[in-house]
């Protein structure tokens, strides 16, 4: 069996780095940072499009919806690592 004390900070470190977000529950920040990143996905997907557009475009409706699912999915994956 290998001692702690035989074993580089280094790798612990990179190790405990890993581990880490697995251990530390979603902070209001980490969750905001999800929705501002769709936000920006979706700004980025918009992007010179108006009203009769994006309701003539079906792939862009989806795509957009995707995103604000992958966010909110983030957000919840977080909630339920923290119970």
């Amino acid at each position: 069996m290998t001692e702690v004390a035989d074993i580089p900070l280094q790798t612990i470190i990179l190790k405990l780095k890993k581990i880490a977000p697995a251990l530390m529950p979603p902070t209001a920040e980490d969750r905001l940072r999800d929705i501002l990143e769709a936000i920006v996905k979706i700004e980025a997907l918009l992007a010179g499009y108006n009203l009769d557009l994006f309701t003539a475009d079906k792939t862009r409706q989806r795509s957009t919806g995707r995103e604000w699912s992958i966010s909110a999915t983030t957000c919840a994956t977080r909630t339920m690592q923290q119970t």
